[in-house]
């Protein structure tokens, strides 16, 4: 797993390559800019992406602000779309996972 300080590096290289933008790192969810003081005063925090509870890593490096709340909101989007997938696995192919118990009602059979 990269560390933060890697992934602020790899970040600071692509803003200047892409932006033309000189030693400041783009929050990748609002764009806002970020110099190295804001990394080492933990404005910038890593992210699981996917979400950690779903096996991801800390792969990218969001802000602290948009970590707390477009990333709580995130995850919470993915987790919602992690359950079904569970259950039509579990259902369609006998694979068991994570889907918990359902119930299917066609009509008035369940």
């Amino acid at each position: 797993m990269p560390g933060k300080y890697h992934l602020f590096e790899q970040g600071v290289g692509a803003a200047a390559r892409a932006l033309n933008l000189i030693g400041v790192y783009p929050c990748p969810t609002c764009g806002r800019h970020f110099d190295k003081n804001d990394l080492e005063s933990g404005q910038l925090t890593l992210e699981h992406v996917p979400p950690e509870s779903l096996g991801g890593t800390a792969t990218i490096l969001p802000c602290r602000v948009c970590n707390n709340t477009a990333g709580h909101t995130i995850d919470a989007e993915a987790a919602s779309r992690q359950a079904p997938s569970d259950f039509q696995r579990t259902i369609l192919h006998g694979i068991r996972g994570n889907a918990g118990r359902g119930r299917i009602t066609w009509g008035d059979k369940s």
